[in-house]
């Protein structure tokens, strides 16, 4: 006489209806597109133009926080990676004669170069 096994599996044991839990059933993977691609346009014109930076930049000592020239801070209001009270006690402590804030994230010049491109400009006149 033949005796049959029936094993059951602990979805199966738990729901004797036989429909598997929501959230077990096997979903396709879809993969990302590439981070580079989901930017706004000039993003990736930014990318391709990359340069590293000289690692003299990291690796020489500098003199204590003296700059030869005017210094100006631009404060990003929208910033969620470094705050604007942040911001603003960092152009403190540099003595930044100018000024200016932008109601952007913590990269202005991919979310509103245009503008950011124009306060450099008053920087650059203003004395």
């Amino acid at each position: 006489m033949a005796t049959s096994v029936s094993i059951r599996t602990t979805w199966q044991a738990a729901r004797p209806s036989g429909r598997r839990p929501r959230g077990t059933r096997s979903r396709p993977q879809t993969k990302a597109p590439p981070i580079w691609r989901t930017r706004t346009k000039p993003a990736p014109r930014i990318v391709s133009q990359f340069e590293p930076e000289s690692q003299h930049l990291y690796r020489d000592g500098v003199s204590a926080r003296t700059f030869p020239a005017r210094l100006g801070y631009v404060v990003t209001s929208s910033d969620r990676v470094i705050p604007a009270a942040d911001q603003r006690r960092h152009a403190t402590e540099l003595s930044a004669e100018f000024r200016s804030e932008l109601s952007t994230g913590h990269l202005p010049m991919l979310q509103d170069p245009a503008l950011l491109a124009r306060i450099v400009g008053e920087f650059k006149t203003e004395r």
